[in-house]
């Protein structure tokens, strides 16, 4: 068995679109059910669902298995655009084409990418928007959250509270920033604020739009690569404990987070923000309900694409992280292709079903608590304001009738007790 597990794990080495996996996640415990930011007081326990190794690997889809369709265009059109029938796909892969030779010839794209070791975060997320998304999308847009410090502003800022998406600017402020590096390219900036005003929401660094909703796309940039949080076990426990009081909280919610990964505060934030922009995406096109809808992860070294399948109810996260250059500094193609084939993934075929059996039961625990419907109708983007937490009140109501007639009772025995 392990033989056959390891021949799925590790089919043919081609780079990160075989040999970077992509794992199945399950729930544990959330508080999606409640009024949090993605930035603030969020909790999602998350555990993997995928079958281990005997190496610590997890057996997993390549990528490649995930965008069969693509993969099956880019072959048979054997290097020959002008052979592929369907427009959106020749212009995508004229798109990937032009990419490539852009980078080949040091034209663009590599110089700037190169520089992101070490930046702020602002930095980055306008380098990778200019020079890495924006470029491979062969159709819509790309923008950046106009929170970003580096942008002039230019109209009034609109005041909504004290909520941290107050910082949203008017709708008509339409900004644009150059990349830092070369000067030369530029971005949109724009309000990336998304989610239910009274549920989870709160805002993306960068987000991928297709032309007329046709799909949806976000990515979450950290300037350091992940390191495991500072609060163990015990303290995460207190946490869940303090702040919800709920009863849903397991015994084993120690356990239920399997890698390091997993244990930190930023990834809570991104498998959040993956699952729902993945509703957002369905309600804006209906189309994309049974698709695996891709959200990214970045820093100035790694990246990861994540999946949610809102009809399924499937997670899929990737094991190991690709890198946009080798340890020799050169291009990784591969991850190149990976990106692209994401971020055009509504242009081809879709092949891939993933497995029934692993649903990652985020939405059974809507629906336990009666906010499912709320996610799939009345989830937004643009959000200017939210919704201040309401206060919460014991559940318990105390009828003063039964009141009056206890206190009656004590004083009848009282009486009885005294003669």
């Amino acid at each position: 068995m392990n033989h056959l597990l390891e021949q799925k794990r590790q089919q043919v080495p081609y780079g990160d679109v075989w040999n970077k996996p992509f794992i199945y996640l399950g729930l544990t415990y959330c508080n999606a059910h409640l009024n949090k930011s993605f930035s603030k007081n969020l909790i999602l326990a998350l555990h993997i669902l995928s079958d281990k190794l005997q190496n610590n690997l997890y057996v997993g889809d390549p990528l490649f298995d995930i965008y069969q369709g693509t993969s099956e265009v880019l072959m048979k059109s054997n290097g020959d655009v002008r052979s592929i029938v369907d427009e959106g796909q020749r212009r995508a892969v004229e798109k990937l084409n032009e990419y490539v030779i852009n980078i080949e010839e040091g034209k663009k794209h590599v110089q700037c990418l190169g520089e992101l070791d070490h930046q702020d975060k602002e930095t980055i997320q306008t380098v990778l928007a200019c020079h890495l998304f924006a470029p491979l999308l062969s159709d819509g847009k790309a923008f950046v959250d106009h929170t970003n410090g580096n942008f002039k502003v230019t109209s009034q800022e609109a005041t909504n509270g004290d909520n941290d998406i107050s910082r949203s600017r008017t709708e008509s402020s339409v900004l644009e920033v150059n990349c830092p590096f070369c000067k030369q390219t530029s971005i949109k900036a724009d309000n990336t604020n998304f989610g239910c005003e009274d549920l989870w929401h709160g805002t993306a660094d960068i987000v991928i739009e297709g032309n007329n909703g046709s799909f949806r796309e976000i990515v979450k940039i950290i300037t350091e690569d992940v390191e495991e949080d500072e609060d163990g076990p015990e303290s995460k426990r207190s946490k869940l404990m303090e702040e919800d009081n709920l009863e849903d909280i397991k015994p084993e919610i120690d356990n239920s987070v399997t890698t390091d990964l997993l244990e930190t505060n930023i990834y809570v934030q991104v498998i959040s923000q993956t699952i729902l922009n993945s509703f957002l995406t369905v309600k804006l096109n209906k189309d994309c309900r049974n698709c695996f809808i891709p959200s990214f992860f970045v820093s100035s070294k790694n990246l990861y694409i994540n999946f949610y399948n809102v009809e399924k109810d499937i997670l899929l996260v990737q094991d190991q992280p690709m890198t946009i250059f080798d340890k020799n500094g050169h291009v990784d193609y591969w991850a190149i292709l990976s990106v692209w084939m994401a971020l055009n993934f509504e242009k081809f075929p879709c092949k891939f079903h993933g497995d029934d059996s692993k649903k990652s039961g985020f939405q059974n625990w809507l629906q336990k608590h009666g906010v499912l419907q709320k996610y799939k109708s009345d989830i937004t983007s643009k959000l200017t304001s939210t919704k201040k937490p309401r206060h919460e009140t014991s559940n318990s109501i105390v009828n003063p009738m039964r009141v009056a007639e206890l206190f009656l009772k004590l004083i009848q025995d009282e009486n009885i007790e005294n003669k």
